[in-house]
């Protein structure tokens, strides 16, 4: 059994009497029956004493052994509250006297009841009852309560009992032999005949009962008259509580509303006093504005008429040049030609004029110090010897062709045959290495299904009606090493380069879908390319996204970019044609196969 909160905050202040008012009231037989059931409490007492039970009862009495027992019910525990019940067992009239009354009865009479039963015993049965957690008990239980005065008093709870007992002896006499069997009428007293006159009740005794009794309903009058006076006191404050509750929710709401309206009133008058400071300057900046915006249109105006009159720096570089082309033309007719045409003679005199003019525009040193310095043609074919047959090259070798062909025709380089050779062949050598790489030796495509003409199907505006599907790295991880170079690009540029070509040719088609194994799972969004992350270490893969999404969709406008068979056949039904990875990659980076590819 868990002690009751109510006992461990008593037990410290519970006097020496009470235990030893408990032990008092327990038999010798019942103890040694509670040392055999309790062996804390065995262990306690009997600890380097005579450890037999047939001894006990002879030791028992003894000061060491019963010290010994006072000492381990004042620690309290689990000893103590097996101990109270078996004081409960022993003196059950106490426990069912107490249980019989009420609480309210109790907590009027506790003084009384309490010497009737002794304090020590009235706690105990308190506790057996579990009364004592209400505070009503609890808190009456301090140093005074522990002293017992008996007097006329402590028996007036029980003059009702007393006359109850007395009209039923005097209504049945043959009951007195019954009242004996519970100690209510002496035993002697207890056999029928009439009794003895040195035992009769006095008249005086039965007079001031009588008066107690009068005096007790005249209690309880002025009590029920009190109780009632007080209840009507109670429903008035009520009232009076009510509507004091309602006139300062009243008064509340006015004060609210009248505190608003004074709030508006002044916000009114603070914004009508500063409206006109705060308006004026708002007005000043909108002109402002506007004349500036007007000032901003009319400066661009006047930047496009000398735009019109002087021309730009590319258009005027581009001018420069071709008059220095021609000038040097006319240069070499005065050389080689036998006779010079005069018209010739009026055309070098004019575009000397106009190279002067040039020269003398405003801003012309912009034209003069942006122009670059042209590189010879054998540093030229050093470097593109120095380039390695890598993808990420290609772009750069068609502009280099595109570059030496326009300097080709200004003359701007002598004999260019051999560099353009130089170039040719490194274009053929990285798309060998492309074309080989894509293309290895591997199980032929599923019938039906062989790659469109890409070029063709885009040039006929068809391609703006699908989307296209990019297996990323089906392409990117076949062309680390295409070249053959000694050091291999970087994965993640060539991704960004890949991804950066193809949405420049994105508006072609209607949406671009590029998907990639990564590390988590995420998407990017540009223009209408879509770029698709999956997270590889928890077994979505780009391959199962790509299925995923193809399948997801109600019809077949979509083109696939892969090379994988595994994707094709999953998705051969769902795809309106396949797209070679060789001839994507060449189609973004606007480079073309060697012939016969």
């Amino acid at each position: 059994m868990d002690r009751t909160p109510a006992l461990e905050e008593l037990l410290p202040s519970l006097p020496p009497v009470f235990f030893e008012q408990i032990v008092k009231d327990i038999p010798t037989d019942a103890w040694m029956s509670a040392f055999h059931d309790i062996p804390t409490l065995r262990d306690a007492v009997w600890e380097g004493l005579s450890t037999k039970p047939d001894k006990w009862p002879r030791l028992f009495p003894q000061p060491g052994p019963r010290s010994r027992l006072l000492r381990a019910l004042r620690a309290g525990g689990s000893a103590l509250e097996e101990i109270l019940n078996v004081w409960g067992l022993e003196n059950l009239p106490v426990v069912a006297f107490l249980e019989m009354l009420d609480r309210e009865f109790l907590l009027d009479n506790l003084g009384s009841i309490k010497d009737l039963v002794g304090p020590e015993r009235f706690v105990a049965g308190l506790y057996l009852l579990g009364r004592l957690e209400d505070p009503g008990f609890s808190g009456k239980i301090d140093e005074e309560f522990w002293h017992c005065a008996v007097s006329e008093e402590t028996v007036e709870p029980l003059v009702p009992f007393g006359h109850i007992l007395k009209n039923l002896l005097e209504r049945f006499p043959g009951a007195r032999p019954w009242l004996g069997r519970i100690g209510a009428v002496p035993a002697e007293a207890a056999a029928p005949g009439p009794m003895p006159d040195d035992v009769r009740e006095p008249a005086g005794r039965l007079h001031r009962e009588e008066e107690r009794r009068k005096k007790v309903e005249l209690k309880l009058e002025k009590t029920r008259v009190e109780h009632e006076r007080l209840q009507g006191e109670i429903t008035r404050v009520r009232g009076e509580n009510e509507e004091l509750r309602k006139n300062l929710s009243e008064w509340e709401n006015n004060f609210n509303r009248r505190v608003e309206e004074a709030l508006d009133l002044r916000r009114e008058e603070w914004h009508a006093r500063f409206r006109m400071d705060e308006v004026r300057p708002l007005e000043d900046a909108a002109r402002r504005l506007d004349s500036v915006l007007k000032r901003a249109e009319r400066a661009f105006e006047l930047q496009r008429q000398a735009d019109d009159q002087y021309g730009v720096v590319p258009a005027v570089r581009r001018q420069l040049l071709q008059v220095v082309l021609h000038l040097k033309e006319i240069e070499r007719i005065y050389a080689d030609s036998l006779m010079v045409h005069p018209e010739v003679s009026r055309v070098k005199d004019a575009l000397v004029k106009e190279r002067k003019r040039l020269l003398q525009l405003p801003g012309i040193e912009k034209v003069l110090r942006a122009e670059p310095s042209l590189a010879v043609a054998a540093d030229l074919r050093e470097h593109v010897h120095l380039l390695d047959a890598a993808p990420e090259n290609l772009p750069r070798i068609v502009q280099l062709q595109s570059i030496v062909t326009r300097l080709a025709d200004m003359e701007l380089i002598e004999d260019a045959q051999p560099l353009q050779d130089d170039l040719r062949r490194k274009n053929r050598q990285i798309m060998e290495a492309l074309y080989d790489s894509f293309h290895p030796p591997q199980e032929a495509l599923p019938a039906n299904r062989s790659p469109r003409n890409l070029d063709e199907f885009v040039r006929s505006g068809e391609g703006k009606k699908y989307d296209v599907y990019v297996d990323g790295y089906n392409i990117l991880l076949k062309l680390q090493h295409a070249g053959g170079g000694t050091r291999p690009p970087s994965l993640a540029a060539h991704r960004e380069a890949f991804i950066e070509a193809a949405c420049a040719k994105a508006s072609l088609f209607r949406k671009v879908f590029m998907v990639f194994d990564g590390v988590e799972d995420s998407r990017d969004l540009r223009r209408n390319v879509e770029i698709v992350y999956t997270d590889k270490s928890r077994g979505n893969t780009a391959d199962t996204a790509i299925i995923q999404m193809i399948r997801r969709r109600k019809d077949s406008l979509a083109l696939l970019v892969t090379r994988d068979l595994e994707i094709i056949r999953a998705t051969e039904n769902r795809v309106f044609a396949l797209i070679d990875p060789y001839h994507f990659y060449t189609f973004v980076f606007d480079v073309y196969p060697p012939a016969g590819r």
